[in-house]
């Protein structure tokens, strides 16, 4: 059990989706024909995390403004929505009078003077006009455990009180942000949210924390071998283009995710002893130290396939130093074969598991698409796992796999077999929010 977790992304007129609900698994694949709209789910996921890190202006323009981003259906006076739904484990004070947040790493430690730990839904999202303005932006909890603010186009208020206010916050800019930077104070265990807005020490970091620490990965080979100018290098590029930066972070700060890195990579190239870096006129680049007939080579970047460049790209998104809560990875089958599949998809699996206690590290989602029989059927593509995307009448639908089709998957049939023979059938009813796009529960 973790402190959080993403339960599902909202979208209401979000380019091809009319109205989509995308629950997520631990590990969840997005299976669909071209133009099903696949792409879009990942990159709305994107669109949330850079309307919080740079900017919704900015967001907006590297997709086109805002009337590439509608629906193409959508009435004028219709309203983009997104929002994602997170589950937040919370416990109270004895006294009734705090809630806290235990550490992100666990719950295997509750402090004296709190009460029992309790599971709330939280929601976050927001909506804008055709013009990018914001015209609503809330974060609510299910049950109240948890403090909240609902802002429209001229006021803010706080769940749970009353008088309202008006911030001077531009239209065009994200209230969360400017919450989650307020005077932020935490122990190493938990942080207590007060019953005044003293409550907004940290609890809005926490929520930011997981939408911004949410990674694409679509790996282009031409790019790593490219590489780019040194950088920090923590966190991969949706392209892989610092993975050499990524690698050295990796081999100097975390031993033990990197020689998981390297167990995955030779079920990829037999032979491959490990990987490092090497720096040329300001760049850092990859070499690769590999045996090959009782013999050991070094290799440049440039000399490796693209499947080996993208496996350890895909391999390093899922074991970056800087943990991410989700990592979409797009058409996982790209350049790969069998083998390596099976070795990316079991490491996609394995990084959703709770650490141990001496780990800092935190469980990560995964999500991905997939055209591959060969993917789905591996053991991990349960029916529950399974998320089907189709476009009818000029929209994209997401839905569950058939109640009848999840029965029928008992070994040896899998997921993939069904998809060879085209059988593989969705639920009758999509996966839609109905009504209000931000209420809890759906």
């Amino acid at each position: 059990m973790t402190a959080l977790h993403i339960k599902e992304l909202r979208l209401r007129n979000y380019r091809s989706f009319r109205d989509a609900r995308l629950p997520l698994s631990d590990l969840t694949f997005l299976v669909g024909r071209n133009a099903s709209g696949k792409s879009s789910l990942l990159d709305a996921l994107d669109f949330v995390r850079e309307a919080l890190t740079d900017s919704l202006p900015i967001a907006i323009e590297r997709r086109g403004g805002m009337e590439a981003l509608r629906h193409r259906l959508a009435a004028d006076d219709e309203l983009v929505e997104v929002a994602v739904v997170l589950n937040v484990m919370a416990v109270t004070g004895d006294d009734g009078g705090h809630v806290g947040i235990p550490s992100a790493a666990g719950m295997d430690y509750i402090s004296e003077g709190w009460d029992a730990v309790q599971s709330d839904s939280v929601v976050y999202g927001f909506a804008v006009d055709r013009t990018g303005a914001v015209v609503r932006e809330l974060v609510t909890s299910e049950r109240r455990i948890l403090p909240g603010f609902i802002r429209d186009r001229s006021s803010l208020r706080f769940v749970g009180e009353a008088v309202s206010w008006s911030p001077a916050i531009p239209a065009e800019s994200l209230a969360l942000p400017l919450f989650s930077g307020r005077g932020v104070t935490s122990t190493d265990r938990t942080f207590s949210v007060q019953a005044s807005t003293g409550r907004w020490t940290l609890y809005p970091q926490l929520i930011r924390g997981a939408l911004v620490s949410m990674r694409s990965s679509r790996p282009l080979p031409a790019a790593i071998v490219e590489g780019r100018e040194l950088a920090a290098g923590d966190v991969l590029t949706p392209d892989a283009r610092n993975l050499a930066d990524v690698v050295h972070q990796l081999r100097e700060r975390e031993p033990r995710r990197f020689e998981s890195i390297l167990a995955g990579l030779r079920t990829v190239t037999p032979g491959v002893e490990t990987v490092d870096t090497v720096t040329l006129a300001g760049r850092r680049h990859l070499q690769f130290h590999q045996t090959l007939s009782g013999r050991s080579f070094v290799f440049q970047v440039s000399s490796m396939s693209d499947g080996t460049l993208r496996a350890l790209a895909l391999l390093c998104a899922l074991h970056q130093p800087r943990s991410a809560s989700l990592v979409t990875i797009d058409e996982i089958e790209d350049a790969l074969n069998v083998g390596a599949l099976f070795a990316i998809v079991e490491q996609a699996l394995a990084v959703t598991e709770p650490p141990s206690s001496s780990e800092g590290n935190v469980p990560t989602q995964v999500l991905l698409t997939t055209h591959s029989t060969e993917v789905l059927s591996l053991p991990m593509a349960t029916g529950e796992r399974i998320r089907i995307l189709e476009n009818r009448d000029g929209a994209s639908w997401i839905f569950a796999l058939s109640p009848e089709v999840i029965a029928d998957l008992q070994p040896p049939e899998t997921v993939g077999r069904l998809l060879r023979i085209n059988a593989l059938w969705p639920d009758e009813t999509p996966l839609v929010n109905g009504g209000d796009l931000f209420a809890l529960p759906v």
